[in-house]
């Protein structure tokens, strides 16, 4: 195995062999679609090790009122990101632009340390921050959807 190894690096600094890794690789196209869908994958793998390693809290481990405000959290973390990614391919093809294209949202307490505790008041003020930024773009994404011809009731949340 050492010397397999061996003779791939003396491969590679002979010039040999191009490494994944080289100055001409920077710029292939298809060299840079392969990298940038391993990134993909690498980011898929950590989210199946964050679940092995730190499990999601239980709500049995908190009080009731703790355990919903956690959960409200979460969702609330959850919304964010989501939005952050879908406003991100919205404005980068041009389905939206100007205001409701502000780059990404990110409240100061989405960088909070786990296990941070939240009042109702920090919950209630989270929400209304999130719902003021998310909304507009919401209804704006819905109405082009309808104009495109998805039905009246395509965002329909209740």
């Amino acid at each position: 195995m050492i010397r397999i190894l061996a003779v791939a690096l003396g491969a590679v600094f002979l010039g040999l062999v191009t490494p994944a890794w080289s100055a001409d690789a920077d710029t292939d196209p298809n060299n840079l679609s392969i990298e940038a869908g391993r990134l993909g994958v690498m980011m898929g793998q950590s989210a199946d090790a964050l679940k092995r390693l730190a499990p999601a809290l239980k709500n049995d481990d908190l009080g009731e009122a703790d355990a919903l405000r956690s959960h409200t959290f979460q969702d609330l973390v959850g919304a964010v990101l989501r939005y952050n990614l879908v406003s991100f391919q919205a404005c980068r093809r041009g389905v939206l632009n100007g205001d409701l294209c502000q780059g990404p949202f990110l409240p100061k307490w989405l960088s909070e340390p786990t296990g941070t505790m939240h009042t109702d008041a920090d919950i209630a003020a989270m929400v209304d921050e999130t719902t003021g930024r998310l909304m507009p773009f919401w209804d704006a994404m819905c109405a082009r959807a309808i104009k495109s011809g998805a039905d009246k009731d395509f965002c329909a949340i209740e």
